[in-house]
């Protein structure tokens, strides 16, 4: 979380030029970034661990800092005699590099909530269940409800005992998800997980003992991951931009490409 705040500030400040007036105007837009998502990280149930929550609220306002950064290359780019329109699109082409830092920057932010989420906010849960057809486990809003039990033939000889579930969430259906256990002859059993993707938390299910046709009861754990699919999307922006970055370009072209840009006024850290 440190190193984010870091990453959002240091390409906002100009070395020896930027003094306190500036340096307050120019976090104006962070700062209300980071206050308008408070309402989200408590809608999403994040006020019970401080610390994680102000680690989110850093999100929020390094999720600023990188709009800011790019408003203010655009501003930059746009020069007086163009609108802002004209200079958001230099500044996304007319820098590679700096194209790239605006992908990564954000791709930052996400990993960082997501690991803060899924981490310090995880909720799970253990219940065993009677293999019988309306039973149900809830856990934090969720409702698994039973609804029976297939087998069926699986690769490499083995017998598959799928387990069904109809998943809701606060009494509205999103689903089914079907834990499962596959039987091999030399091996044995081994149980396999399922996960139910949504936006803001994956729902992950699996079983702590291998079952079949003739169990009488289920051995369930249920985990709630919040925010973990924002750790792959920011990962994917990573890799983006470090693509973006590193991609080779002929002189010729960096040398146009130079010729129309504006000198860059200051440095950044």
């Amino acid at each position: 979380v440190v190193v984010l705040a870091m990453i959002a500030v240091c390409p906002l400040l100009a070395w020896r030029k930027t003094d306190g007036a500036r340096l307050r105007r120019t976090l104006i837009l962070p700062t209300v970034t980071m206050l308008l998502s408070a309402p989200l990280w408590l809608y999403l149930g994040f006020q019970s661990t401080i610390w994680g929550f102000i680690g989110l609220l850093v999100c929020g306002f390094a999720f600023g800092a990188v709009i800011q950064f790019v408003l203010r290359s655009a501003r930059r780019a746009a020069g007086p005699d163009r609108s802002l329109w004209s200079g958001l699109g230099r500044a996304f082409t007319g820098s590679r590099p700096r194209t790239a830092a605006y992908i990564v920057h954000l791709g930052m932010v996400l990993v960082v909530a997501g690991l803060l989420g899924s981490s310090l906010y995880k909720v799970e849960q253990s219940t065993i269940l009677q293999v019988k057809e309306g039973e149900t486990a809830s856990i934090n809003g969720y409702t698994l409800t039973y609804r029976g039990m297939t087998e069926s033939a699986g690769e490499q000889s083995s017998t598959r005992a799928v387990a069904t579930f109809d998943v809701s969430k606060d009494g509205t259906s999103i689903g089914t998800v079907g834990p499962h256990t596959d039987v091999y002859p030399v091996s044995g059993a081994a149980v396999r997980a399922v996960i139910l993707g949504r936006p803001f938390e994956d729902l992950f299910v699996v079983t702590d003992e291998p079952f079949d046709a003739t169990s009488k009861t289920i051995a369930l754990r249920i985990v709630i991951f919040p925010l973990i699919r924002w750790v792959w999307i920011g990962s994917i922006l990573l890799c983006v931009g470090a693509a973006v970055s590193l991609w080779p370009r002929r002189q010729m072209q960096e040398h146009e490409t130079r010729a129309v840009e504006p000198a860059e006024a200051d440095a950044t850290v």
